[in-house]
């Protein structure tokens, strides 16, 4: 497991106390802070390009696939839990529940060991707890760990229940290229809403204006990242339903129906998306693409993915 943290982090002494803890330059894009959203939750600033805490060993343990980077979210303390280099979960500074660095350090041993025990991702699930009133992470029917307002997934939806599915689906890809789940077990029914006069109104479906591929307004260059899975189906901001293998994405002032071109600075790699839904609202990042667009310029393997982001003309 790699522990990085921030310039001034408060956790460094205790990181320098754990002998078991391989410490190294964070790879995180600088100015990255991992606290919202793949769409549409409030989001965080970082505190800035994390440091190496201390040397450490000097070799990374091949059978370790996690990290842990050190980082506050609205001045509170938070430590991200990173799975081959994937932000999977963030756990939140609360009273009674442990550190978060403790907590973090408790579930990346658990996943070290299922990854060096050769676990079947297919047997990783989620489901509802009625006891607890709560969403559990499992693997094999065997308690992992719950996905709650203090320990959700890194690019919060801030809703529990996609967090719980989402954090779910990382984990079973990342260990094993399990496909994904598309429901949580046991999941309570929603509230019935209340009967109006437009709940029969079927929604208009949505204006599409082709854009002027040559006439480009300005430009945005910073990080964009992917979503899909857990949403797809779903009504995004615009009030359309989302379909992850759609030319789509999500960004945060642009309005809805401007066309952009999202142009991968890795490889080259170019397409032209509308703009759907609102996010991401994680810092560093600009631009959240569907799975479909995000395959089309080659950064789901990678996750996120330095990009040029032209808006065009209608």
């Amino acid at each position: 497991m790699l522990l990085l943290a921030p310039v001034g982090s408060a956790v460094s002494s205790q990181a320098e106390e754990s002998s078991s803890v391989i410490l190294a330059q964070s790879a995180i894009p600088e100015g990255t802070s991992m606290g919202r959203s793949h769409a549409g939750a409030s989001g965080h600033k970082g505190s800035g390009q994390p440091q190496v805490i201390s040397q450490g060993q000097q070799r990374v343990n091949e059978e370790e696939i996690t990290k842990l980077y050190a980082h506050n979210i609205d001045g509170t303390e938070a430590v991200t839990l990173y799975v081959r280099n994937i932000p999977v979960l963030t756990f939140l500074g609360v009273e009674d529940d442990g550190s978060p660095l403790e907590r973090g350090r408790s579930l990346a041993a658990k996943i070290d060991r299922l990854y060096r025990d050769g676990v079947d991702a297919n047997g990783i699930g989620v489901q509802w707890k009625d006891e607890t009133q709560d969403y559990m992470v499992e693997v094999n029917g065997e308690p992992l760990v719950v996905v709650d307002a203090e320990t959700r997934l890194a690019d919060t939806t801030n809703k529990v229940a996609e967090d719980a599915l989402q954090v779910t689906n990382r984990l079973r890809r990342l260990l094993g290229k399990a496909p994904p789940l598309a429901v949580i077990a046991n999941q309570p029914e929603p509230e019935p809403p209340e009967p109006t006069a437009t709940n029969d109104v079927k929604p208009a479906e949505p204006e599409v204006v082709e854009p002027q591929p040559d006439r480009v307004r300005y430009t945005q260059n910073g990080w964009a990242s992917w979503y899909g899975p857990g949403f797809h189906g779903n009504r995004s901001a615009s009030g359309e339903i989302f379909n992850q293998y759609a030319m789509t994405a999500a960004h945060r002032t642009l309005p809805f129906g401007t066309w952009v071109r999202v142009t991968n600075l890795d490889n080259g790699l170019s397409t032209m998306v509308r703009i759907n839904d609102r996010g991401p609202f994680t810092g560093g990042r600009i631009i959240d693409l569907s799975i479909g667009a995000a395959e089309a310029i080659g950064m789901v393997s990678s996750g996120v993915a330095p990009v040029r982001v032209e808006i065009l003309d209608p």
